[in-house]
């Protein structure tokens, strides 16, 4: 799974907006399967939505996306003793991951690319996925 910091690079395709595609919330349709799609709680089947500029499907909407990152959100990591040291690394006591991209039941606020959640890594639901990403 990627970090936090790898997902955010991917999802942004070297842009800098709220979305990759842009600032302009009107074509979120066109990227992302969201619960502005109107057809219900369910997901989609991958790449039903236009990709990113560099070819990656569904990094808004359908399922949110497991990082691999885990630690105090920075609002409160004001420290540099309570700051996470190296995301690549997770904390083995931690019962938390991160999660990105938002998902079907979401609408814009979590359909973008600086968006989290915070979720238990116990936790089962057909709200988070994962995306394998290859190390080189």
């Amino acid at each position: 799974m990627p970090t936090e910091a790898q997902w955010e690079y991917a999802c942004r395709a070297g842009t800098e907006d709220r979305w990759f595609f842009g600032d302009d919330p009107a074509q979120i349709n066109s990227y992302a399967w969201t619960n502005l799609q109107g057809t219900g709680l369910k997901s989609a089947a991958v790449g039903t939505l236009k990709p990113n500029r560099w070819g990656l499907y569904d990094t808004y909407g359908n399922v949110a996306e497991w990082c691999l990152s885990n630690g105090p959100y920075p609002s409160t990591a004001t420290t540099m003793e309570t700051a996470v040291v190296d995301p690549s690394i997770p904390d083995a006591t931690s019962t938390n991951r991160f999660a990105r991209g938002g998902n079907f039941n979401n609408g814009l606020i979590y359909a973008r690319s600086a968006a989290k959640i915070q979720s238990l890594v116990s936790s089962s639901t057909y709200l988070i996925g994962f995306r394998i990403i290859k190390y080189r």
